[in-house]
C-alpha cells in the first residue's frame, strides 16, 4: 500500500533524496507503478498545481511542484523554494498551497496528512454548498432600528384603526 508522503520521511530525504514519475496526465493510467522498484514509495496529498498548463487544477502537479511540495512537507523549505524560483509563476504554487503545505508540515504521520486533507476538502465542500445558497444580491439594511420602530408603530396603529372601522360597521 502507497504512503503519502509526510513530515516522518525527512531522514529518507535527506538521505536519498526524492525523484518524481514524469509521465503524461493523459497516460497515467498506462503508467506501470506495480512494477518500480522503490523502498519508500510516496505519494502527495491534495494540492493545487499553479503550472501554466494545469493551473487550478488538484493532484496535477508539475515534476517542481511535485519535488517543491515533498520538500517542504518533510522538512526543507528552503531547497522548494530555490527549485520554484527558477520558473516565473513558483511563487504562484506556495501562494495557491499555503494553507494546506501548512497544515501538512505540522503532521506527524502519513495518516495524520490523509486526515488533514480530508478535512481540508469537506471545509471547502461546505464552503462551495453555503456560497451557493446565498441570494443573488445583498438584502437592503438600511433602516435605522429607529426607523424599523416608527414602521412597526405605524403598522399596528393602522391594523388597530381598520378593526375599529370593521367594529363600527353594520351589516
Amino acid at each position: 500500500m502507497l504512503q503519502c508522503v509526510s513530515p516522518t520521511d525527512c531522514d529518507i530525504i535527506r538521505e536519498y533524496g526524492c525523484a518524481v514519475v514524469d509521465c503524461s496526465w493523459a497516460r497515467l493510467d498506462d503508467t506501470p507503478f506495480n512494477r518500480m522498484k522503490t523502498p519508500h514509495p510516496r505519494v502527495l496529498p491534495f494540492l493545487v498545481a499553479a503550472n501554466p498548463i494545469n493551473y487550478g487544477k488538484p493532484y496535477q502537479l508539475s515534476c517542481v511542484e511535485a519535488i517543491a511540495a515533498t520538500l517542504i512537507i518533510t522538512g526543507f523549505p528552503n531547497e522548494a523554494e530555490l527549485y520554484l524560483g527558477k520558473f516565473s509563476w513558483g511563487h504562484s504554487f506556495l501562494e495557491l498551497n499555503s494553507e494546506l503545505l501548512e497544515k501538512y508540515t505540522l503532521c506527524t504521520s502519513s495518516e495524520e496528512i490523509i486526515t488533514a486533507q480530508e478535512m481540508y476538502l469537506k471545509k471547502a465542500w461546505q464552503e462551495k454548498l453555503d456560497r451557493l445558497t446565498l441570494p443573488d444580491f445583498p438584502e437592503n439594511n438600511t433602516e435605522s432600528e429607529e426607523e424599523k420602530e416608527e414602521k412597526e408603530e405605524k403598522d399596528t396603529h393602522a391594523v388597530l384603526k381598520v378593526t375599529e372601522d370593521l367594529s363600527d360597521m353594520k351589516i
